[in-house]
């Protein structure tokens, strides 16, 4: 039996500050979504804001027991995403970056207290 490819998806998503509870509403249902299928493997959002350009980057890194084709072809079509999209991309301050990277599960390491929430 082969072992499933391990990846990982890198997305920045970069808006005003004024949108980041908009934001938060319409991400919650396909969040919840997300973590629930069963290649996802990870789910963790991290936030910056730079008062300069009056602009949050909100960075997400999901991995995935699949592979890129899977990703492309199957979870990406999910029908939750739409409601989604429709309600943030009008939110962007410019588009959004996204990488792919294949995860090498015998270097990376998260201690028992990394998802503690505070």
């Amino acid at each position: 039996m082969s072992t499933p490819e391990s990846l990982q998806l890198d997305v920045n998503i970069f808006i005003a500050p004024s949108d980041l509870q908009a934001f938060w509403e319409a991400l919650e249902p396909a969040y919840q979504a997300v973590i629930a299928e069963k290649e996802c493997t990870q789910f963790e959002i991290s936030v910056s804001e730079d008062k300069e350009k009056d602009e949050v980057t909100i960075h997400f890194v999901e991995s995935w027991a699949a592979s890129l084709e899977w990703l492309t072809t199957v979870q990406s079509r999910k029908p939750y995403y739409k409601p989604y999209l429709e309600a943030t991309e009008k939110m962007f301050k410019r588009p959004r970056e996204g990488k792919i990277f294949k995860r090498l599960v015998n270097k990376s390491y998260a201690s028992e207290t990394h998802f503690t929430k505070n």
